[in-house]
């Protein structure tokens, strides 16, 4: 009975934070100010946890990065990225970040967008919240890697912003 409820507050937990990314709505994980990092129980499964200075200004860290793709990315498709960005310093995060799509050659041009955290979306120290980027357009197969851009100067340790492009399947 216990790894059922363990099962069941997992999937509900795993649900709410997909159905937050996949709406278009901006969801905010963590909390505030107190203790200094983003230990509250809602962002346990949501993004890696980590320590906000209070001492300093706010400050961007890039946490997590998930296509928007359920059955991947596909040549030619146009798809949106989830990201988490935290507020590593303290006070209030806000401000406009561009991040950056690198294509796996040369030969194809990254592809950047801007996110804009202010107003209702901006980010107590210590707490994160998520954000969904593009549209990106799949111009090559292989290896894209999300990178911050210059005003995002922290990624989290465990940060993986890669995705793979296939071709697809002449099924289609």
């Amino acid at each position: 009975m216990k790894r059922r409820a363990l099962l069941g507050g997992f999937s509900a937990g795993f649900t709410t934070l997909v159905s937050g990314c996949l709406s278009g709505r901006n969801g905010v994980i963590g909390g505030g100010t107190s203790g200094g990092s983003n230990s509250s129980s809602d962002n346990a499964v949501d993004a890696p946890r980590f320590e906000a200075n209070q001492n300093t200004p706010a400050e961007p860290i890039l946490l997590t990065a998930q296509e928007q793709a359920p059955n991947g990315v596909v040549l030619g498709d146009e798809f949106d990225i989830a990201i988490a960005i935290g507020n590593a310093g303290g006070g209030t995060l806000s401000g406009e970040y561009t991040l950056r799509l690198l294509p796996p050659t040369d030969d194809e041009p990254s592809q950047s967008d801007t996110l804009t955290i202010g107003g209702e979306n901006t980010i107590p120290s210590g707490a994160a919240r998520f954000f969904r980027i593009g549209p990106f357009v799949a111009t090559a197969t292989g290896t894209w890697e999300l990178v911050a851009g210059p005003k995002i100067e922290r990624v989290h340790s465990e940060y993986n912003g890669t995705f793979t492009v296939s071709e697809g399947s002449d099924d289609n």
